[in-house]
């Protein structure tokens, strides 16, 4: 795959990405700095992939090779976070309905 494909490839995948973060915005299932946040990773990845030498500095200073391997650290940082943020909403999500089901058991029970 040739790098003119690959930047249209993510470029409209960024697109797509920033909209659909916008309509969920706009339908107010996420926060307006929820929305800012993926903006800006969505906008990193069309700068990125568009003008690679823009990170150049970085790469040099982080001794990288690419500014392709920077974009795939940077993703696998990002899906790490997300992944247990996830796992933490997961686990508060699970304390919570253990908490509303003991309260409905004990409600039951004193009715009987």
């Amino acid at each position: 795959m040739n790098l003119l494909l690959l930047q249209i490839i993510v470029t409209l995948f960024s697109v797509f990405m920033i909209y659909m973060a916008f309509i969920t915005y706009k339908k107010r299932q996420i926060l307006q700095m929820d929305f800012i946040l993926w903006a800006f990773v969505w906008v990193c990845f069309i700068i990125g992939i568009n003008f690679p030498e823009s990170f150049k500095k970085l790469i040099e200073t982080l001794r990288i090779g690419r500014t392709m391997d920077l974009l795939f650290i940077s993703a696998f940082i990002v899906l790490f976070f997300l992944l247990f943020f996830l796992f933490k909403i997961a686990r508060d999500n699970q304390k919570k309905i253990n908490l509303v089901v003991e309260h409905l058991a004990l409600k039951k029970q004193k009715r009987q």
